[in-house]
């Protein structure tokens, strides 16, 4: 027998073929816990981690002739998310997931996943589950450490990761879910619902894409006789996971479980009780381990069926992305099929409730290709979306650009609140938050309108912006606190913010993200803003009619313009509000001597003087005020002269 040839190191879940330069040859492994083989091609898949030899032999009569080769099998994955963001947004909440985000920041709940403050789970035996057909709780069911550990071959930590706050605006009476971690890395999850005559609402498939993911590939896997579709799905911080979804489904007092694996949930069959799961890992193989387990659980229990085969899409959405006014898509067709539609059924608002538009949009496509597609969303809130072929759905996909919302205390009675459409025309160097707001209200203290970036509160780096700008009036609230809100940050006490007085009447406003501060730290990373929050804020204490709009919200790449022009009689103020401090940037055509004068907009009079010497050219003036100067208002700083005439007079706000 030859030399067996073929590479000494394969990747879990890796493909390679070995050869040998004898014939009639039969190829086996020495474990196949950590490989496995066609006896007749060579062709070697890693299933496990660990080392293992595989081997060629050939029988001449009574004897047998080999060779091996060694062969080591490593973990080359990463990590998946964790079971605590799993499980909604695969339809509208309408405004659940708002004030899920923004209630957790507020409470300073974190983001962040920290194992070491997450409840561990007890080791569980393999099979956990032995009966004659009772009940089962979901613990019961969910996959043991050694689902994981015998592919991985290392120490599993199972901690428990449930979004208990489903069962609070999902139709989920029940729900579990546990990561599965190596060394503190997340490589699998298993997160399960149970419901009461249908399937749980939400998939992983639709929820993920929703959050920027795209689905690379969906395939049928076989379990204990049983069709599952697995789905491949490359995430946006650039990690890989392989998912199933499936029901086990139980009529009361059936001697059985039903098990639907199927692509949209509309085409499920409800039972009495449905135990439904998502299963997500690092590894195809962990996966299918895992699912095995779920498998064995339930077939402890009672025996399992399956009444309709896994039918896996032929044509589906890889990808799909909000871009000011436009919806891109991306599509993957595996059918020679090129002519489908595009039925959006979509809600103008927050507020809406139900549809108010329903588009279909004839597409054409590339047989057996992918196909990029863009349609027009204007700035509608949110829209379910279906691919179709033939009248019938290939694929489903919910869309929604951020929520508006609103938040107020219990001293505060609201008797009006509004969102309308926004109609002008985006800027290129412009991301809008669509929508505009409006409330009528008495308070004693506060209001706060508040925006997610992204949908499904997705952090959003706007670190290339530098201002924001938009359009507010505000009787009866004495300032605004605008908080941008960092998904890193868990304290809500240390996220930044900037005070800014409220002026009287409707006024255009433009405050730089430079000046956004925490504890007096000018030192914001906008590289994870979840969420925009307005707080106009009642600064009196005694109960007063508010009457607030908020429009035209938007993030600007342009800067605070400085004056360019020899000629020009322009001031910049930077920072703008500041707390007295600041810079006046100007220009000049020859050298003069000038006095600031900086008057008080409320009482007229003026507050601070300094002289200031001009120089031909580009000038910087380093204004540093008193304090008993400076106190929170608005003002008016002026730049005047004997000889040589005034600069424009501009407006200047001092916070305190």
């Amino acid at each position: 027998v030859g030399v067996v040839t073929g590479i000494d190191s394969l990747c879990l879940d890796s493909t390679i073929k070995f050869t040998d330069t004898t014939i009639n040859g039969i190829w086996s492994v020495t474990d196949t816990t950590i490989l496995n083989i066609d006896s007749l091609t060579g062709s070697v898949t890693a299933v496990g981690v660990g080392n293992a030899n595989v081997v060629y032999s050939l029988q001449v009569g009574s004897c047998t002739y080999s060779q091996s080769k060694p062969v080591v099998v490593t973990d080359c994955s990463g990590e998946v998310n964790s079971g605590i963001t799993g499980g909604v947004e695969s339809k509208s909440l309408g405004t659940a997931i708002a004030d899920r985000v923004y209630n957790k920041a507020i409470n300073s709940i974190s983001n962040m996943v920290d194992y070491a403050k997450m409840p561990r789970v007890n080791t569980l035996p393999y099979i956990m589950v032995m009966g004659t057909g009772s009940y089962l709780g979901l613990k019961d069911l969910l996959p043991s450490n050694y689902s994981v550990k015998v592919v991985l071959n290392s120490k599993i930590d199972v901690y428990n990761s449930s979004p208990a706050d489903l069962v609070n605006f999902t139709n989920a009476l029940e729900v579990q879910a546990q990561d599965y971690t190596e060394n503190n890395v997340c490589k699998a999850v298993a997160l399960a619902t149970k419901t009461n005559g249908m399937v749980y609402a939400h998939t992983k498939p639709i929820c993920d894409r929703l959050k920027g993911a795209q689905l690379l590939d969906i395939k049928n896997i076989t379990i204990n006789n049983i069709g599952l579709i697995q789905y491949k799905l490359l995430q946006e911080d650039g990690n890989t996971e392989y998912a199933v979804s499936f029901s086990a489904g139980r009529n009361n007092n059936a001697a059985l479980y039903t098990i639907q694996s199927i692509w949209l949930n509309e085409n499920f069959a409800g039972y009495d009780t449905m135990y439904n799961f998502q299963l997500w890992s690092s590894s195809a193989s962990i996966l299918k381990s895992m699912a095995q387990n779920v498998m064995d659980n339930l077939s402890s229990n009672l025996p399992v069926t399956q009444i309709a085969a896994a039918t896996v899409p032929e044509t589906y959405i890889v990808s799909h992305e909000r871009v000011g006014r436009d919806f891109n898509f991306k599509i993957r067709n595996n059918s020679a099929n090129t002519t489908f539609n595009i039925q959006m059924n979509i809600n103008n608002t927050e507020l809406t409730g139900t549809t108010t538009a329903t588009k279909i949009i004839p597409i054409t496509v590339n047989s057996f290709g992918e196909t990029n597609v863009t349609v027009k969303m204007n700035d509608s809130y949110e829209a379910d979306v279906r691919l179709k072929l033939n009248n019938n759905d290939a694929d489903l996909v919910y869309t929604n650009d951020g929520t508006w919302n609103i938040s107020y205390s219990n001293n505060t009675a609201v008797s009006k609140y509004s969102i309308s459409n926004d109609t002008l025309t985006p800027q290129v160097d412009e991301w809008r938050l669509f929508r505009n707001v409006s409330v009528n209200a008495v308070s004693s203290d506060y209001i706060s309108v508040y925006r997610l970036l992204k949908a499904a509160g997705v952090p959003k780096d706007i670190t290339d912006y530098k201002v924001i700008k938009f359009t507010a009036s505000a009787i009866g609230s004495g300032s605004m606190r605008i908080t941008l809100v960092k998904n890193s940050i868990a304290d809500w006490n240390n996220q930044y913010y900037i005070d800014v007085p409220v002026q009287n009447g409707t006024n255009d406003y433009v405050v730089s993200l430079k000046d956004f501060a925490v504890a007096g730290v000018h030192a914001l990373n906008a590289n994870d803003i979840t969420t925009i929050n307005f707080a106009f804020q009642v600064n009196t204490g005694v109960k007063t009619n508010i009457v607030l709009s908020l429009n035209n919200v938007r993030f600007s790449k342009s800067d605070l313009v400085v004056p360019t022009n020899l000629s020009s009689k322009d001031i910049t103020i930077i920072p703008n509000p500041s707390t007295g401090k600041f810079d006046c940037k100007l220009m000049s055509d020859k050298a003069g001597t000038y006095t600031m004068k900086i008057i008080n907009l409320t009482t007229g009079l003026i507050v601070f003087t300094m002289p200031v010497q001009l120089v031909e050219g580009d000038n910087k003036v380093t204004v540093n005020m008193t304090e008993q100067s400076k106190e929170h208002g608005v003002y008016l700083l002026k730049l005047e002269s004997l000889t040589d005439g005034h600069y424009n007079p501009t407006k200047l706000v001092i916070i305190r």
